[in-house]
């Protein structure tokens, strides 16, 4: 008996693998890492000033365009926050950096390559506690994310956000020192949704 149970049980098991749920699809996630959301006081991100408004480039890479990142933000400065435009209208995005190169502390600091920055937490006095220390955070209304990936195969993946505004990308540096900073990132961006 306990055989037939086994086997029974294996058999389930198969049709679940071939033949999955109908609602499998739709609650799929395309292939990337899901940012950690993070959550600022009411209020506190609209008291930084703003910097640009970005209009998006077409990557010039094919493969990209066939993986679906139509967005290309060239030279996002690391002063200011930017605004990204045509990020609205979706509450779910797919996001990767490169052509990462910048400096706080006037050049004094050595270069940030990754969009992690130096790998560390920031904390108190960070404009982005609890993101990564001179990391490129992804922001909209109070909630911000950390930019994790530099391979459009393995993005980094964005939820929860609003589709009725457009998301906005600067570096998490202590507050009230972005005059210091000096360089630039790129960062593609796939609405997924």
């Amino acid at each position: 008996m306990a055989r037939y149970a086994f086997l029974l049980a294996l058999i389930g098991l198969a049709a679940l693998v071939i033949f999955p749920h109908a609602d499998a699809k739709q609650t799929a996630v395309k292939k990337g890492t899901i940012a950690d959301k993070f959550t600022a006081p009411d209020g506190y991100l609209k008291s930084f000033p703003s910097g640009s408004e970005v209009k998006p480039e077409q990557p010039k890479e094919s493969a990209l365009r066939n993986a679906g990142f139509f967005s290309w933000y060239n030279n996002v400065g690391v002063n200011l926050f930017t605004t990204l435009l045509g990020t609205d209208g979706t509450t779910q995005i797919s996001v990767f950096a490169n052509d990462i190169r910048w400096r706080y502390a006037f050049g004094n600091a050595p270069d940030v390559l990754t969009p992690t920055g130096d790998g560390g937490t920031g904390g108190g006095g960070w404009t982005f506690p609890n993101a990564h220390r001179f990391g490129i955070v992804v922001f909209q209304g109070n909630n911000y994310w950390n930019v994790e990936s530099t391979d459009p195969n393995n993005p980094t993946v964005i939820t929860g956000l609003s589709n009725t505004q457009p998301i906005q990308v600067t570096v998490n540096d202590t507050n009230g020192n972005y005059g210091d900073n000096s360089g630039a990132f790129d960062i593609f961006i796939r609405k997924d949704n």
